[in-house]
């Protein structure tokens, strides 16, 4: 992709912010033009916007869940399925934005760290451990806890191309807060709850299992 600059005046923290964002992301950002200022023009969210030409709202929501599709070595990919670049973007997904009616509930594991890949042996004749610790340790992988929540009379509709779009290989997963991405596949059965009405509002709440293919999240 083109390297997109932007101009204006940030926080030093909005400039981190969307320094790791495109990180994450995988849209390269030019900030070095910036003034830098204390207090905040804009907020970061509808700078995010601007970079990604829309494809990011700022609606007032206060956290943003975006995934992209990409290869088992976490290259982002177009809609058509290759490898993105200048001429081809990546095909980003605001979820709550291009899923009409999924709302994001909550993400458990992001900050786990899966078991170091370490040899011990215990024998009955010795009270000392055999073990091999590599220099640098690797991490088995990990298993984080995606639960979204289906709203509205498109509840199951909505449902069904989530699950379409998900359950295809290999994506990133990414937010506006804690500014962490996850390469994963979903790697179970897709169970949703039964059905759940709030007031007059009927919606259906489902937990996603995703593995990732590294044995921690990574801070952007």
């Amino acid at each position: 992709m083109a390297v997109i600059k932007v101009n204006g005046s940030l926080t030093q923290e909005q400039v981190a912010d969307i320094d790791r964002f495109s990180a994450a992301s995988g849209i390269p950002v030019d900030t070095s033009q910036a003034a830098i200022v204390d207090t905040p023009v804009k907020d970061t969210e509808e700078v995010y916007g601007e970079i990604t030409g829309g494809a990011v709202i700022n609606d007032g929501r206060p956290y943003y869940i975006y995934m992209c599709a990409t290869d088992k070595d976490g290259n982002n990919l177009t809609p058509g399925g290759a490898v993105a670049d200048a001429s081809h973007p990546a095909d980003i997904k605001d979820l709550e934005y291009n899923f009409k009616g999924l709302k994001y509930m909550s993400m458990k594991g992001l900050g786990a760290i899966g078991d170091p890949k370490i040899y011990v042996e215990e024998y009955a004749d010795s009270d000392t451990l055999r073990t091999y610790i590599p220099k640098e340790v690797k991490n088995s992988p990990i298993e984080c806890e995606l639960t979204l929540a289906f709203v509205g009379k498109d509840r199951y509709k909505v449902y069904d191309a989530f699950n379409e779009y998900v359950r295809q290989g290999y994506h990133r997963y990414f937010d506006s807060k804690r500014l962490k991405e996850l390469i994963f596949f979903v790697s179970e059965s897709i169970e949703p709850s039964e059905e759940i009405w709030k007031g007059s509002v009927p919606y259906i709440q489902v937990t996603y299992k995703l593995r990732s293919i590294k044995g921690h999240a990574v801070n952007k």
